[in-house]
């Protein structure tokens, strides 16, 4: 039993070897780089959602292994936005109006999980067993890339399949990745189940370039402001609910004075929110169990053409409404969703701010009292 025991494990040993092989000349190479430059086109999307937000990143990073945060320094550009770590601060610039924050958290989104996080992800997992897995090569214009995927973890919870792994495609002539996709599926703290996929596509790769940037420094340009934060009073109980527009898909107009006899549930939601899609299910919900209840989600950024196709995917039962931009100025809300509960009078009786999981409970014990 000690033979054949002994035997599998060497044969286990020898598949983990041979499945990271790759992958250990491509962490050895980016560690020995101290300076590289290279472009990347960035996609993800959430689970629910149709279509990925792309954008193409002009990055610099310095690799230095002893900076546990992220395994070095960086300064990306893309289209509307900028962000650069020095090893103390993350500095997050907002370039179409020019606003920055400042984050002593150096990864804040797919945007700056850049090489320097991946090549530190490669090696923590190499030394785990078990973690990555060979998949077959992929051939793409005539290059060989080495497929690999590393897998974090991967579970069945509450009947639902959840995981969290990386798909990486490295160049095995240059050692250098081609591509990273990572998928994450599992269930949050609403209850509800959902994931997202992120895309990291690479090119124009230049390692140690002459005339590189020090990144050891990064400052604030000095166009650039802080942004003004507003904090947002929900409208009180007994308040007269504002007269907003509302607009359909054939660009009828409606108003809430229009609504008067009837007990209104206002959301004011968007496109590319998973809470916004978690509440779906509530409202239909809701919709089903009060006859007399009036459902409009009123969306103040998407347009119709993508709320259809929203509507559509996920059975929405309720009335879908744009509105003017500017509807904070009337019906103030600081996140979405928010929920107003508007009584036959026209006057609001409770607002609510998020999903969460008692959230039906409570519309219902209201609308109770409501009847």
């Amino acid at each position: 039993m000690k033979h054949w025991l002994l035997i599998f494990l060497s044969i286990t040993y020898i598949t983990i070897r041979a499945d990271a092989q790759v992958l250990e000349k491509a962490y050895q190479k980016l560690q020995t780089a101290k300076n590289i430059s290279y472009t990347v086109i960035i996609r993800s999307k959430m689970s629910f959602q149709n279509e990925f937000s792309a954008d193409t990143m002009k990055c610099f990073i310095t690799l230095k292994t002893r900076e546990n945060k992220t395994n070095g320094y960086f300064k990306v550009t893309g289209k509307n936005m900028a962000a650069s770590y020095d090893g103390n601060k993350l500095i997050s610039l907002n370039l179409s109006d020019t606003t920055y924050t400042l984050s002593d958290k150096p990864i804040s989104g797919q945007h700056t999980r850049t090489l320097a996080y991946w090549a530190q992800y490669i090696g923590a997992n190499l030394k785990q067993p078990g973690y990555v897995k060979s998949l077959k090569d992929t051939l793409i214009n005539n290059t060989v890339y080495s497929h690999t995927r590393i897998t974090t973890y991967d579970a069945i919870t509450n009947g639902q399949h959840c995981y969290t792994f990386a798909e990486l495609l490295i160049n095995k002539n240059t050692l250098l990745p081609y591509s990273i996709t990572s998928k994450v599926r599992g269930i949050g703290g609403d209850g509800e189940v959902g994931g997202w996929v992120e895309e990291h596509l690479y090119s124009n790769y230049s390692l140690n370039p002459a005339g590189f940037p020090d990144l050891t420094i990064t400052s604030v340009p000095a166009n650039f402001k802080a942004p003004v934060h507003k904090t947002y009073q929900l409208l009180a109980k007994g308040t007269k609910a504002p007269g907003i527009k509302l607009y359909d898909a054939a660009g009828k107009t409606i108003t809430l004075e229009a609504m008067k006899s009837k007990m209104v549930l206002l959301n004011f939601t968007g496109l590319g929110c998973p809470h916004c899609v978690n509440a779906v299910q509530l409202m239909n919900q809701l919709k089903s169990q009060y006859n007399d209840l009036v459902i409009i989600s009123a969306y103040p950024f998407d347009k119709h053409d993508a709320i259809d196709k929203f509507d559509k995917k996920f059975a929405v039962k309720y009335l879908s409404y744009t509105t003017e931009s500017d509807v904070k100025q009337m019906f103030p809300y600081d996140g979405i969703p928010t929920f107003y509960l508007i009584d036959k009078d026209g006057a609001i009786v409770k607002s609510y701010t998020g999903y969460y999981q008692k959230l039906k409970d409570e519309m219902v014990e209201q609308l109770n009292t409501m009847q």
